[in-house]
């Protein structure tokens, strides 16, 4: 059972460089770069160029969360964000400063990047579509969409190093350890499963879900259920809660994975969504798109 329990929740706006921002929430940004070790907020904000910021619009809680994922995955544009972010608020991911790096994590927030925003994007995505790939190798489709579309394998000192496609060029060489690297493995790792890449894709999605979630939700009891058919004579109701708005994204890509729900792939724009019955496309500005392809002579 999940329990997106924010005492409140606010909605949140799209600004850019220059834009003004009225002194209360100025106050709670500066408040936020404090606490988190960003001495110049001017220069933060202006490296940062565009963010979302609380606007103090309160929201009517609690919030749907069934489908969040998919939602989220499928948000395209800055206006798309903003959008969402007005209906939802913020994320609730904060950037901390160490050693002149940026490192995220979850906090409470009053400004969020938008480069933050698509990278969290991006990074439901990969997972949504490398869930997909996967249930389409289990119904029999014998060509894979994981090796070489999805994942990198790197075959290294007798082991298999995996990365999202195109993270291997990132790596510097001058490092001792590697900063994008999904997993390294034998390939015995994985000879109990159906083949090889789904091995590596099963511990890519359950790992990456684990890392998202760690630190933006806590296990707990809801209630204390007293029945006959326990030996005990009760049972523990458990409750995951967060206050975090990527967390319960994370944990509805959780429940789409573990339910064995329906992901499909747009034909238009390639991005995945939970289809509605025999829904094709995953709005009606791809649907349109999908029309005037089918119009031209």
């Amino acid at each position: 059972m999940l329990k997106f329990a924010p005492y409140y929740r606010f909605s949140a706006n799209l600004i850019k460089v220059g834009d003004s921002i009225d002194y209360p929430t100025y106050n709670l940004i500066k408040m936020q770069c404090k606490s988190n070790k960003i001495p110049d907020l001017v220069e933060y904000l202006k490296e940062r160029k565009q963010g979302l910021v609380v606007n103090f619009k309160l929201l009517e809680l609690p919030i749907t969360t069934n489908g969040l994922a998919a939602l989220f995955a499928n948000l395209k544009t800055a206006s798309d964000i903003e959008k969402f972010a007005q209906k939802y608020g913020l994320l609730g991911r904060v950037e901390e400063k160490y050693n002149n790096e940026f490192y995220r994590t979850y906090g409470r927030s009053a400004f969020e990047p938008l480069e933050l925003w698509f990278e969290e994007i991006n990074k439901v995505r990969k997972l949504m579509s490398l869930y997909k790939a996967i249930c389409k190798r289990r119904k029999g489709y014998e060509e894979s969409e994981i090796e070489g579309n999805l994942l990198e394998f790197h075959y290294i000192e007798d082991r298999v190093w995996i990365y999202w496609k195109g993270d291997y060029e990132k790596e510097d060489p001058e490092l001792p350890w590697s900063t994008h690297c999904l997993l390294t493995c034998d390939e015995e790792d994985f000879k109990e499963a159906f083949n090889f890449d789904e091995g590596v894709s099963a511990w890519v999605l359950a790992k990456s879900i684990e890392n998202a979630l760690e630190g933006g939700m806590t296990i707990s009891f809801s209630d204390i259920i007293f029945t006959n058919k326990s030996n005990i004579g009760f049972r523990i109701s458990e409750v995951h809660k967060t206050q975090s708005l990527l967390a319960v994204i994370y944990y509805d890509l959780l429940r789409l994975i573990t339910d064995n729900q329906e992901v499909s792939l747009c034909p238009i724009c390639g991005l995945p969504f939970e289809p509605v019955k025999r829904q094709e496309y995953c709005t009606a500005a791809c649907r349109q798109a999908a029309y005037r392809r089918r119009k031209k002579p």
